[in-house]
């Protein structure tokens, strides 16, 4: 650990735990650098508590090369009509935004959320996926009647 001014610098096998009044800014690595954190393969969790703002995109890890029992979903047009979008006011920030509650999301698709009560999350790609399946739903019945109103006119 050797700190200077304004400055702190790390090796890698040393840890901080900071707590700051003010805003902090931590730069860690240079181009392409890789930060893990939990386990060294990068399979970790970082929470935050606030806002995450991300300059770039947010991936997450899809390969069919790491998953098994793929299946389409069915009636994903009666989920996710079964959803309810909402507005609503963070308590803690006051905050006003859109969403889902997990707990109506977890009635309807209980594999997309995680946590304690209280404490409940939700998988927004379980949520993307339903959207998806819906709106092919919708798209196919869509073209058939676009061919009904076509047929009938001849």
């Amino acid at each position: 650990l050797n700190a200077t001014g304004n400055q702190l610098n790390l090796t890698a096998s040393e840890f901080i735990d900071l707590n700051a009044a003010q805003n902090v800014e931590i730069n860690i690595g240079g181009v392409g650098a890789v930060v893990c954190v939990g386990k060294d393969d990068g399979n970790g969790k970082v929470n935050v508590n606030g806002d995450l703002i991300v300059s770039g995109e947010v991936t997450c890890s899809s390969d069919a090369s790491l998953k098994t029992n793929i299946r389409n979903i069915d009636d994903a047009e009666e989920k996710l009509l079964a959803l309810n979008g909402v507005a609503f006011d963070w308590i803690e920030s006051g905050k006003s935004t859109y969403g889902i509650i997990a707990q109506d999301v977890e009635e309807i698709l209980p594999e997309a959320v995680s946590g304690i009560e209280g404490q409940k999350k939700v998988n927004y790609n379980c949520v993307v996926s339903l959207l998806i399946e819906a709106m092919k739903d919708q798209s196919e019945r869509i073209n058939e009647l676009e061919d009904i109103i076509r047929n009938s006119d001849e």
